[in-house]
């Protein structure tokens, strides 16, 4: 074992050998690899913390919020195409029709500040009948 062993009370030698180990670690010339330790985990936190909060179509947290913003490029893994809702309006009756256009890329747009699609392979409209209305009406209103 290198380094004391100050023992606070019963049960905290464990906590003493680890940092006396990490003590003589940094006074043996070990700094380098404790900042790159360091820094790793950083970077690790760093990019979590991008990966949730970024407007990357890829980002985790784009992933989950799929299709809730208007004018903003999202990926579907399922198609493996990027797409863009443009346009929502609410019926008369509680029905969403949603129009998208669908890309086969994306870059950022840096005028702008946004991601925006590239390669445009089509546009299509999405009705949804009313969420909100029991099962007998969605029946009715398909018929």
């Amino acid at each position: 074992m290198t380094g004391t062993v100050y023992y606070l009370s019963a049960g905290h030698e464990c906590y003493s050998r680890t940092a006396s180990r990490r003590h003589s670690r940094l006074n043996s010339g070990g700094r380098i690899m404790a900042f790159a330790e360091d820094l790793g985990t950083f970077s690790m936190a760093y990019g979590l913390i991008h990966d949730i909060f970024s407007n990357d179509p890829h980002a985790l947290g784009m992933q989950f919020s799929a299709g809730n913003n208007l004018n903003t490029v999202y990926f579907d893994a399922l198609t493996d195409q990027y797409f863009e809702i443009t346009s929502r309006k609410v019926g008369k009756d509680g029905s969403v029709t949603e129009v998208y256009d669908t890309y086969s890329s994306y870059s950022y747009d840096s005028k702008k500040g946004v991601y925006v699609g590239v390669g445009k392979t089509g546009s299509y409209s999405a009705t949804q009948a009313n969420p909100n209305a029991d099962v007998t009406q969605q029946v009715n209103i398909v018929q």
